[in-house]
């Protein structure tokens, strides 16, 4: 039996966290959506700016009502980010709170944290705050190069992106997403899920050269990960599979946190199994 290190909190139905979970997963799909578009959109039409969080971000404020639909997804990824603290926090999902289950509601405040991140960063170019043109991943990478240990930190980050995309691989070879029946739903969702995994496969090996030969120049976000694999043979035909995929994602994300947590939010039963 596991040793439990801190009491669990009783697992009750709250219908106020489940539509926070719903609310969250349709910001995360729209944003995985538009990222997917503007990488398509820019391996058919040279010069477009290829697909990242900033350029989607960027796609958004341009469109009829943009400012609007923008703010609407800051509060969305906002509210994803309160869900993931709050399940992390009262344990929702049952992780546990042995040390496998903490380290694992850990990462769901590690989660929160990024998804507050972006959705700061969307309300400020919501409000023209923020200059969305040109990536700081190589001006992050160069700060943490400059101090003790700073190559390690950096390999470390690498290291963990690909164990990040090798997992997110795992997951769709074994079909594990509970909340999308039938074949095509699974099928959909196995490619979603491969083509996120390898941009994070693409991030971190250029990290890990970053690292090595401490060359932040080398280091590459979303939108420099589009740009290497564009530079492939076939690279435009290859980018747009995977934009496609990643607006598959966005779907599939959204149609998934509905159908997990719409019967706890009071929208009716779950889809039929």
């Amino acid at each position: 039996m596991r040793r439990q290190i801190i009491p669990r909190f009783p697992r009750k139905r709250r219908p106020w966290l489940a539509q926070l979970a719903i609310i969250g997963g349709a910001a995360r799909g729209a944003v995985f959506v538009i990222v997917g578009g503007t990488a398509i959109n820019a391996a058919l039409h040279a010069g477009r700016s290829r697909g990242d969080m900033p350029g989607a971000f960027r796609t958004i404020i341009h469109a009829p009502m943009g400012r609007v639909l923008l703010g609407v997804i800051a509060a969305g990824l906002a509210a994803f980010a309160v869900w993931c603290l709050l399940e992390a926090i009262l344990d929702t999902t049952r992780k546990g709170s042995d040390a496998k289950g903490l380290a694992r509601r850990a990462t769901g405040v590690f989660v929160a944290c990024l998804y507050f991140g972006l959705s700061f960063f969307a309300l400020r170019v919501t409000l023209d705050l923020a200059h969305t043109r040109g990536s700081r991943i190589q001006g992050w990478t160069a700060l943490f190069l400059s101090q003790p240990l700073g190559q390690w930190l950096v390999g470390i980050a690498g290291a963990l992106i690909i164990s990040a995309g090798l997992y997110q691989i795992g997951q769709a070879i074994r079909g594990e997403f509970g909340s999308h029946d039938g074949k095509w739903a699974r099928w959909l969702h196995r490619y979603g899920l491969a083509s996120r995994a390898v941009l994070f496969l693409v991030t971190g090996g250029f990290m890990l050269v970053a690292a090595f030969f401490r060359a932040p120049a080398e280091a590459r976000g979303i939108s420099g990960a589009f740009r290497f694999l564009e530079a492939q043979p076939v690279g435009w035909l290859l980018v747009c599979a995977i934009g496609a995929g990643l607006a598959v994602h966005g779907v599939m994300l959204g149609v998934g946190a509905f159908r997990s947590h719409g019967k706890d939010a009071g929208y009716g039963k779950r889809g039929a199994r």
